[in-house]
């Protein structure tokens, strides 16, 4: 999305498309290597491990879930929103918020309001 809005309808549209079609996946990364995949999820749970008890994170560019779906995993007790500007998601596990159609530039987010902000793959398309 360029900072002017010229060509950001079309990538909702895209997104909302790839998302609906089932395209997405649950992993991280998916068709990596398994030593690759590992990886990632052990360096995303020591992450969740270090936050305090029923912290709220917020996902950027959170598609499929993936790493909302990861902390929950690991630590049931966090507050998890996922937040995408397609605009529609994937039916998350319970435990997880997913909130369709938000750009990352524009959260709906009070201030200090989030404990911690992940985006693993997001920060390209903001």
């Amino acid at each position: 999305m360029s900072p002017t809005g010229k060509g950001d309808e079309a990538g909702r549209t895209a997104w909302s498309r790839y998302w609906a079609a089932g395209q997405g996946s649950a992993a991280c990364l998916p068709g990596a290597p398994a030593r690759v995949s590992d990886l990632l999820a052990e360096t995303w749970q020591r992450f969740f491990q270090r936050l305090p008890e029923g912290a709220r994170v917020v996902d950027l560019g959170t598609g499929s879930g993936a790493v909302p779906l990861l902390a929950y995993g690991c630590r049931p007790d966090l507050d998890l929103t996922g937040v995408d500007y397609a605009s529609s998601l994937p039916v998350p596990d319970r435990g997880i918020t997913m909130l369709a159609g938000v750009r990352m530039e524009a959260l709906p987010f009070a201030d200090r309001s989030v404990d911690a902000v992940t985006g693993q793959f997001a920060l390209e398309y903001g």
